[in-house]
C-alpha cells in the first residue's frame, strides 16, 4: 500500500482499480508511532506497524485481528531492519525516489529469509498476521529487469510461503500482487487494493476521482480474488465527509470490505465507520497568589465542574480540563467535540492573547461561553471579532444597572428560576448575524444616559453564549438555580449527533444500588444499646439484618488505639470488632486511611472548618505531615495483612476530610489494585431543588481520576450531625428520587457514617432508608464496582457505522449505554454482545455482555428475538440466539429476572436451577422468573410473536 499510487505514478504504470466480493467485516489502517487500543477493538481487522505503540490485549479480547505490516518488497529508509538488509548484502535492484526507498532483490534467499524473521518478530509480538504491501513493486522490477521477471515473481511467492509454513494459522492479506495471485492464492486470507473509486494524485497533490477505465480494470483483476474477503482503501478529502460516506456505500455495494481515509494512512477513518468525539474541552484558570496564602486551583474549583460537567456527561461527553494559565494550549484532534470556557477565568493579557491564537485554529468546533465573556478589553473586542459579534468592553463599569429585557418562549429558558435581571458587571455584547437570540437586554452605565445592548443568551452557528445575570440565580439560602435549562441548551449548541452515552447509573436494566460506610465514630459510646460501641451496632442492626452488599471502613490509627486519649488495649477490642464485620459475607473492605487527612494538600485551604490536617495521634505516631503513601497504600496492607479474612479483597479507599485528594494521592491509590471513592455533594431535595446540588460522576487532578460519592452523606442532611435533626438523613430518599427522575443521573447510595448508631434517631432514619432501597427494583453492587464503572465512563470509545448503528468500545464493568427512545428498537440479530434493554423516561438503557466490543443496531420493525428486560442481579447470559437464552445470576437476596420480547400468554420450555419447567409469558410478552439467591435458567425455542 505504502504510497502505491506514488510508486506506480513514478514507474510510468497506469493507477488502475479492481474488485470481487466478501463478506462482512470492517478494516482500519494506522501506521503512526502510537496507536489507540480502542480502535483496534472497534474494527475487525486493523493493519499497523509492527513497532508502534499499541497495546494488543484490548483487541484480543473484543476477538479482532490486528495485523503487522510487512513491505513484501521494498524497504524504507526508516525501516528498522535496514541496519540487516545492508549487512547480509541483499542486492538492490531499484529505487522508488518518491519515497527513497529501495527495491530489494525479491529473488535472493537472504530476502526470504528477512521477510520471514520479520513475520516471526510479528508473532512473537502477538500479532494475529501479517499484511503484506507493496507486492505490485515486483512488477516495477520486472519492467526494469526483463529477463529476470520470472524469477523475481517466483522469489516473492517463496517468500510467502515460507512465512506461511512458518505461521499456518496466522492471517496474511495481500496488498494486490495480481500477477501472482494464482500462485499465492492457497497462502493468503485476503486482498487489498487502493483507489476503486477515490483517490489521492500523489503527482498532483490533490484528491480526486478515479477514471471510469481504471475502476473497470481494478474491479476485474479483483474478480480473480473471488471467494476471499477483499479491502478496499479509497482517499476523499477529510472536509468531505458526505463523499466519503457515498463512497464507502459504493465500495460495500461492490462486494467489497470498504475503508475511507486520507492518504498519509494514519488512522483518519471517514468511513464507514466514522469515531464519535466525545470529549469537550473545558478551559479554565486564574491567577492565583501561593506565596500570599491562596491555592492552587484545580479543576475541582471551577464553575464547569459545578454546573456543568453533569449535564456534559449525563449526554455522553468527557470533559477534559485544559489550565490556560499553566502553559500554552494543546491542539484539538477529532476526539473533541467542542470547547467551552469556565465562568470564572481571569487571565492577564498574555495568557489572554495565547488562548485567542488558539481558539483560532479550532477546526469549526463549536464554542460555548458562560457566565461571562472570558477576555476583557481589546482581547474581548477580538473575541468578538473572531466569532461574529460586537463586544465594548468599554461599556462595562464596577456596576451597570439594568433597563429591561425581552426574553422569547423557547425550551432552553425552561430552567430552575425564571429570567430576572439584577444590577451587573457586563460588556456590551452583540450576538452575530445569524444567531438566535433568546434573552436580550439592556443596561445603563451609571453617570450616562445611554442604554448599551445586551445579548445575554443566544444560540450561533458556531455555538452559543449563556451570560449573567440571566444564567443563574442565587438563593439567599446559597441554593443556586438554573436561569436556563443547561441540558436543552447544550443540546442546541452542541447541535451533536445522537450516540450511545456510557451510563454508569444502571445495569441489566435497572438503576444500580450500593452502600458505603466512612468509618467515623467506629470507637464511639452507643447510647441505642448501652455497653456497645457504634461499630457493633451498626453490625447488628444494619450490616447483619439487610441483605445486600455494603463497604465498611476502618481508620487505621483509631483501630490500632493510636489516637490521644484512646485507653491502653482498647485497639484489641476495635481490631476484633473490624475482623468480625469484615467476615460478614455481604461486607466489602476498604481503608478510611491511616489518619483520617482532613485536607490533604499542603496548600489547599477549602478545609477552612478543620483546625487540623488529621486525626490527633499520640506523640509517637504523629508523622507532622500527611504522606499518601501512608496514608493509603500502607492503611490498605494493614487491613490486608491484620483484619480481611484469608482470600478477601481490600479493593475501595474512601478519601476523608475535604475529599480533595489531589494527584499524589490518587497516584498511590492508582498504582494499587483499589479503587478509590468518596467527594462530591450530591443533595438535591425539596430544600435544595437544584441541578446545581448533583455533583458530577468523577473529577480530574492532574491527569488522575477521583471518583465521587454517587450521594452525599448524612452530615449535609443533618446540619453536620450536630442536631437538632439528627434524622435528617432520611431526607436523602429525595435525593434518590430526584437524581431517577426526570433523568436517571445517579444509581442509589447509601453512604453514611459508624456514628449514625450513636443516637436511635439517627439509626432509625438509617433503617427507613435501607428499608426503602430494598423495597425496590434495584440491581445492588459494591461501592469498588460502581467506581470501576465510572472510570470506564472515561475512554470509552464510540464509533458511528451509521446513523442507527454503532460500535462500542469498553471495560468489562461498564456494561450500559443510553439512547434516546426515538421508536426504533434494537435489532439483536444485527447487534453483537447486545443482551437486552429497557426504556426509563424516554430513554432506551442498552444491556451488554462480557466482551469489551458492541455493536447496537436499531431498525424499525427488527426480527423478533428473546432478550433480557431486568434483573435484580447482575446477570451473565452465555447463550443468547433468536429463540434461546442461557444466563446466570446470583445476589444476596432473591433473583428476579424478567425476559421480554415473547409472544403473549404462551407456554416457554425452560430449565430453572436444572428444573425442567413450562412457564407462561404475560400479556405483554414477558417471562418474569424469581427464584432465590442464585438463578441459573436456560430457554430454548422460545415462543416469538
Amino acid at each position: 500500500m505504502k504510497r502505491l499510487a506514488g510508486i506506480l505514478l513514478a514507474a510510468g504504470i497506469s493507477q488502475a482499480a479492481p474488485q470481487p466480493a466478501s463478506g462482512g467485516g470492517s478494516l482500519y489502517i494506522n501506521y503512526s508511532a502510537r496507536v489507540s487500543p480502542g480502535d483496534l477493538a472497534a474494527y475487525t481487522t486493523s493493519i499497523i506497524h509492527p513497532g508502534a505503540q499499541a497495546p494488543l490485549h484490548e483487541a484480543k479480547a473484543a476477538g479482532c485481528t490486528v495485523l503487522a505490516y510487512l513491505s513484501a518488497v521494498e524497504v524504507a529508509r526508516d525501516a528498522p531492519y535496514r541496519k540487516r538488509f545492508l549487512r547480509d548484502k541483499i542486492p538492490i535492484l531499484g529505487r522508488n525516489e518518491t519515497w527513497a526507498s529501495d527495491l530489494a532483490d525479491v529473488s535472493s534467499p537472504l530476502w526470504e529469509d528477512l521477510l520471514a524473521d520479520l513475520a516471526d518478530e510479528a508473532a512473537a509480538q502477538g500479532f494475529d498476521g501479517f499484511f503484506l504491501d507493496t507486492l505490485d513493486s515486483v512488477e516495477v522490477l520486472a519492467q526494469k529487469h526483463p529477463s529476470r521477471a520470472g524469477a523475481l515473481r517466483a522469489g516473492l511467492v517463496r517468500a510467502i510461503r515460507e512465512i506461511r509454513r512458518r505461521h499456518p494459522d496466522k492471517t496474511i492479506i495481500v496488498n494486490r500482487g495480481f500477477s501472482i495471485l494464482e500462485e499465492i492464492r492457497p497462502l493468503i486470507n485476503g486482498v487489498l487494493a487502493e483507489s476503486l473509486y477515490q483517490t489521492y494524485f500523489f503527482d498532483r497533490k490533490a484528491y480526486g476521482e478515479v477514471s471510469e477505465q481504471d475502476t473497470s480494470w481494478l474491479v476485474a483483476q479483483l474478480h480473480k480474488a473471488a471467494g476471499l474477503p477483499i479491502y478496499v482503501v479509497d482517499y476523499v478529502d477529510p472536509d468531505k465527509l458526505e463523499l466519503a460516506r457515498k463512497t464507502a456505500e459504493k465500495i460495500r455495494e461492490a462486494g467489497f470490505i470498504p475503508y475511507v481515509t486520507t492518504p498519509d494512512l494514519c488512522g483518519k477513518s471517514l468511513a464507514p465507520i466514522r469515531p464519535v468525539a466525545r470529549k469537550i474541552a473545558a478551559v479554565y484558570g486564574r491567577q492565583v497568589d501561593l506565596e500570599g496564602g491562596g491555592s492552587r486551583y484545580w479543576p475541582a474549583d471551577t464553575w464547569i465542574a459545578q454546573f456543568l460537567q453533569l449535564p456534559l456527561e449525563w449526554m455522553g461527553y468527557e470533559v477534559v480540563y485544559l489550565d490556560a494559565m499553566a502553559g500554552p494550549l494543546p491542539a484539538l484532534d477529532e476526539t473533541y467535540a467542542a470547547i467551552v470556557f469556565d465562568a470564572a477565568t481571569e487571565w492577564p493579557g498574555g495568557v489572554q492573547k495565547g488562548v485567542l491564537l488558539w481558539l483560532s485554529a479550532r477546526r469549526g468546533l463549536p464554542v460555548l461561553i458562560f457566565g461571562k465573556i472570558p477576555f476583557d478589553g481589546r482581547y474581548a473586542v477580538a473575541l468578538g471579532k473572531l466569532l461574529g459579534m460586537e463586544i465594548d468592553a468599554r461599556k462595562a463599569s464596577t456596576l451597570n444597572l439594568p433597563a429591561g429585557f425581552e426574553a422569547r418562549e423557547s425550551p432552553v429558558l425552561k430552567g430552575e428560576s425564571p429570567p430576572r435581571m439584577v444590577p451587573s458587571c457586563c460588556p456590551s455584547v452583540r450576538a452575530p448575524a445569524k444567531a438566535d437570540v433568546l434573552v436580550s437586554a439592556k443596561f445603563t452605565v451609571p453617570g450616562s444616559p445611554e442604554a448599551f445592548p445586551y445579548d445575554a443568551v443566544f444560540l450561533a452557528p458556531w455555538g452559543g453564549v449563556a451570560l449573567a445575570p440571566f444564567l443563574r440565580f442565587e438563593r439567599p439560602d446559597n441554593v443556586s438555580l438554573w436561569g436556563i435549562d443547561p441540558f436543552a441548551f447544550l443540546e442546541a449548541a452542541l447541535r451533536p449527533r445522537s450516540f450511545p452515552a456510557p451510563d454508569a447509573t444502571t445495569r441489566d436494566g435497572l438503576r444500580l444500588f450500593f452502600s458505603h460506610v466512612d468509618s467515623d465514630g467506629f470507637s464511639n459510646r452507643s447510647a441505642v444499646v448501652p455497653g456497645k460501641l457504634t461499630a457493633e451496632v451498626i453490625r447488628d442492626e444494619i450490616y447483619k439484618k439487610y441483605p445486600v452488599p455494603v463497604t465498611s471502613s476502618i481508620i487505621e490509627a483509631e483501630i490500632r488505639g493510636f489516637l490521644k486519649g484512646q485507653a491502653p488495649g482498647e485497639g484489641e477490642r476495635l481490631a476484633g470488632i473490624a475482623r468480625d464485620i469484615f467476615a460478614l459475607p455481604n461486607i466489602r473492605i476498604a481503608s478510611h486511611t491511616y489518619s483520617h487527612p482532613f485536607f490533604w494538600i499542603p496548600d489547599d485551604k477549602t478545609a477552612s472548618l478543620y483546625e487540623t490536617q488529621s486525626l490527633e495521634l499520640g506523640d509517637e505516631y504523629n508523622m507532622g505531615k500527611i504522606d499518601p503513601v501512608r496514608e493509603v497504600r500502607s492503611s490498605v496492607e494493614y487491613i490486608r495483612r491484620e483484619l480481611a479474612p484469608a482470600g478477601k479483597p481490600v479493593d475501595l479507599i474512601l478519601w476523608s476530610g475535604n475529599c480533595r485528594p489531589g494527584p499524589e494521592a490518587l497516584a498511590v491509590a492508582d498504582g494499587m489494585p483499589v479503587e478509590n471513592l468518596n467527594g462530591g455533594d450530591t443533595v438535591i431535595s425539596r430544600a435544595r431543588p437544584s441541578l446545581s446540588s448533583v455533583a458530577p460522576l468523577s473529577m480530574s487532578w492532574g491527569g488522575r481520576l477521583q471518583v465521587y460519592a454517587a450521594v452525599q452523606n448524612e452530615m449535609l442532611f443533618t446540619n453536620g450531625f450536630q442536631g437538632p435533626r439528627w434524622g435528617g438523613y432520611a431526607n436523602v430518599i429525595q435525593t434518590f428520587e430526584r437524581t431517577g427522575s426526570p433523568r436517571r443521573l445517579k444509581p442509589v447510595n447509601i453512604y453514611f457514617h459508624m456514628f449514625m448508631a450513636d443516637r436511635l434517631e439517627s439509626l432509625n432514619s438509617l433503617r427507613t432508608v435501607f428499608d426503602w432501597a430494598v423495597a425496590r427494583p434495584l440491581q445492588a453492587t459494591t461501592a469498588a464496582e460502581y467506581a470501576r464503572i465510572v472510570r470506564q465512563t472515561h475512554g470509552t470509545a464510540v464509533f458511528s457505522s451509521s446513523p442507527t448503528s454503532w460500535i462500542v468500545v469498553h471495560g468489562p464493568d461498564l456494561r450500559t449505554f443510553r439512547l434516546p427512545d426515538s421508536g426504533l428498537k434494537p435489532d439483536f440479530s444485527a447487534s453483537k454482545n447486545l443482551t437486552g434493554f429497557n426504556i426509563h423516561e424516554g430513554q432506551m438503557y442498552f444491556s451488554t455482555g462480557a466482551s469489551p466490543r458492541s455493536e447496537i443496531v436499531l431498525a424499525k420493525s427488527p426480527p423478533a428475538h428473546i432478550y433480557l428486560e431486568s434483573s435484580t442481579a447482575e446477570a451473565e447470559v452465555t447463550r443468547f440466539e433468536k429463540q434461546a437464552i442461557c444466563l446466570k445470576a446470583s445476589d444476596f437476596r432473591p433473583v428476579t429476572v424478567t425476559l421480554s420480547g415473547l409472544a403473549p400468554s404462551k407456554p416457554c420450555s425452560a430449565t430453572v436451577n436444572g428444573s425442567a419447567q413450562t412457564l407462561t409469558t404475560d400479556a405483554g410478552g414477558r417471562l418474569v422468573v424469581t427464584v432465590g439467591n442464585s438463578l441459573e435458567l436456560s430457554i430454548e425455542g422460545a415462543p416469538l410473536p
